[in-house]
């Protein structure tokens, strides 16, 4: 516990030092013509800076519940543990689902298409409206912490957390104009996905007909580019989080112990060996 909290401390001591270089950086070129280069750059630090102190409160947090709670209720983490494995299956059906339906020129099996059919009771519709559902919020909850992830990776983006009594009105609305954006896609890439289950809707005539044979679309459709594209980062981003799973952690933990005992000045790169997780 008191090797932690010295850690956390010693991080919370570094960023305050880089928030007072960045503020006086700022105060500095007030007044003053950047390139768009410096402009660029100046941003990204910030980007860093509001990463790293999320991280770190976050860090704090798990400390104290671990410590106050001794880790806390242990019924919510076998919740999590029972949803993260249904989760972990809704994806690798997805995947599947992409590969034997909706890739290959003639379709090895309907797959979830089946299954939806099979919840679908004669005059009672609402098990297989709820499977379908399920499977299509999923994509934009994996949407979502996607982009949390990215954004804590990436310097040129900024990270909106979604915190239970803790988030702000900017990270509610840019969450909702993901949602939002994310929702079109989800509903075509559904009504491209099940069109047995949704054959003779609205939606599937929508997507399925009118927009699949626009002129400028249907090279992409016919090649299956945007499905391609996905399974491409899907390959890359599981790649990616299991070679790569922190933030090289050791060396960002190097980088603080010689910046701490003097070694090296705060400057705005610095902000990339706080920031992780």
């Amino acid at each position: 516990m008191q090797k932690k909290k010295k850690k956390i401390g010693e991080r919370a001591i570094l960023l305050k030092r880089a928030g007072v270089t960045i503020k006086d950086d700022e105060l500095n070129n007030l007044g003053s013509k950047l390139s768009r280069k410096e402009k660029r750059d100046f941003q990204q630090t910030i980007h860093r800076f509001e990463n790293a102190v999320f991280l770190l409160k976050r860090d704090y947090y798990h400390l104290q519940v671990s410590y106050q709670k001794r880790g806390g209720n242990p019924i919510i983490y076998w919740i999590k543990l029972f949803l993260s494995i249904i989760g972990t299956s809704m994806s690798l059906m997805w995947i599947i689902h992409i590969c034997i339906f909706i890739l290959p020129t003639q379709p090895v099996d309907a797959f979830l298409n089946n299954l939806f059919i099979g919840l679908t009771i004669p005059g009672f519709p609402l098990f297989g409206v709820l499977a379908f559902s399920s499977y299509s919020f999923w994509l934009l909850l994996c949407v979502i912490k996607g982009n949390f992830r990215f954004g804590l990776r990436i310097a040129c983006c900024r990270v909106f957390p979604m915190e239970y009594q803790n988030t702000l009105m900017n990270s509610f609305l840019a969450n909702t104009w993901l949602i939002l954006i994310s929702s079109i896609v989800v509903v075509q890439f559904c009504a491209l996905s099940f069109p047995v289950y949704a054959r003779n809707t609205q939606i599937d005539l929508l997507f399925g007909t009118q927009i699949r044979f626009l002129q400028f679309f249907t090279y992409f459709f016919d090649n299956n580019v945007f499905i391609w594209v996905l399974l491409v980062f899907v390959v890359i981003s599981c790649c990616w989080l299991f070679l790569c799973p922190k933030n090289e952690a050791s060396r960002i933990e190097n980088e603080l112990a010689q910046i701490m005992k003097g070694k090296k000045n705060i400057n705005k790169r610095s902000l990339q060996l706080v920031s992780k997780e």
